[in-house]
């Protein structure tokens, strides 16, 4: 009895920050200000604990869409030049552009 109350109760828990994940996604830009011919190398770090990473051309700029969990003001990531950050202090995702 008592792992089934935990189970509905963990179950409860888990929609609810979901829904509020959900709320919190947004569209965010992100641009790479180097020039041509190098690229901008993004690595996302999600609070939620997962990690992206894409490449933006130099020069170009591109909008990511709520819908891969990305989380202005939670969310952190790094950007290196023709290479992906080994070591950097990262940044807090906004949702201004991100460069």
């Amino acid at each position: 009895m008592i792992c089934r109350i935990v189970m509905a109760v963990t179950a409860a828990a888990f929609a609810t920050i979901t829904a509020v994940q959900a709320r919190q996604q947004e569209t965010v830009s992100w641009s790479c200000s180097a020039s041509a011919p190098d690229a901008c190398y993004f690595h996302l770090c999600r609070f939620t604990g997962g990690v992206a990473t894409f490449v933006i051309p130099a020069g170009r700029s591109t909008h990511i869409s709520g819908a891969s969990e990305t989380i202005p003001g939670k969310d952190t990531y790094c950007v290196e030049v023709n290479q992906l950050p080994t070591a950097c202090r990262c940044k807090t995702v906004t949702a201004d552009t991100n460069d």
